[in-house]
């Protein structure tokens, strides 16, 4: 019974990595393509409205557009992108470059959550393989992967917070694995500052906790709900107001 057991599982896990390298590869070509290419195809004002902000941050000027401030932004795809422009100061491309190729690991580290959580709900094995290949062979996937914004982030943060909430919910109980509920809500403050609709799915998941616990309510239940709470504010508000205002005449961003 054993010997079968290993192999089945060293069977999925390649299929897994071989699932992995063909959606990476599938990304890189098309993030690699000439970027002509692909600002006619896949990048919208947005994108470059989202680079400016990211530039004005890494220049020490804070989340300027124009020459006011601005919170019209999503802010976790801007501050990892900022520093691209730290990197590459005098170079109008590279940072456009490094934007994909984020969202490229985005992508396939959304895959491979995608899969297990797949994986998790289906009694077959070759479910989560459909998925993925779905994943993979869909072109508006690709199109969010070419997006240069955030998209794929917050898609990879709600799929994390959804296979989290339902891993603890069902193998771990609130009496020995609080902690859970704390990772749980940097998990979700994580996918809010990638895009801030989703606060609808914390209060959805805090609500659906309660719900289900309503029979056995007791004092480490509403620790448990306290945690996922303080988890979600500690990663959306300090990581909310890192940057640094210095006031020099910005510098819109060019095409």
């Amino acid at each position: 019974m054993l010997l079968p057991r290993i192999l089945r599982t060293h069977r999925e896990t390649a299929i897994l990595f071989l699932l992995l390298l063909t959606n990476t590869a599938l990304r890189l070509v098309a993030a690699l393509q000439p970027l002509e290419a692909v600002d006619q195809r896949t990048l919208t004002d947005d994108t470059y409205l989202a680079l400016t902000i990211a530039r004005n941050i890494a220049r020490g000027l804070g989340p300027l557009y124009g020459n006011a401030f601005t919170n019209g932004f999503q802010p976790l795809s801007v501050f990892l992108i900022a520093p691209a422009f730290v990197l590459f100061p005098n170079d109008h491309f590279a940072p456009l470059r490094a934007a994909l190729l984020l969202l490229t690991l985005f992508d396939t580290l959304a895959l491979f959550v995608l899969h297990r959580f797949v994986r998790r709900l289906s009694s077959f094995a070759s479910t989560p393989i459909v998925a993925s290949v779905a994943w993979i062979a869909s072109p508006y996937t690709l199109s969010m992967a070419l997006n240069g914004l955030e998209t794929l982030i917050a898609v990879f943060f709600i799929l994390a917070s959804l296979t989290y909430f339902h891993s603890i919910n069902h193998r771990y109980t609130t009496t020995g694995q609080l902690r859970h509920y704390l990772f749980l809500g940097l998990l979700l403050g994580g996918a809010i500052l990638a895009r801030i609709d989703t606060g609808l799915l914390a209060v959805a998941l805090a609500a659906m906790f309660v719900w289900q616990h309503r029979r056995q309510w007791d004092t480490r239940t509403s620790i448990a709900l306290l945690r996922m709470v303080a988890g979600t504010l500690a990663a959306r508000f300090p990581l909310g107001d890192v940057c640094v205002w210095i006031h020099q005449p910005p510098l819109p961003y060019q095409r």
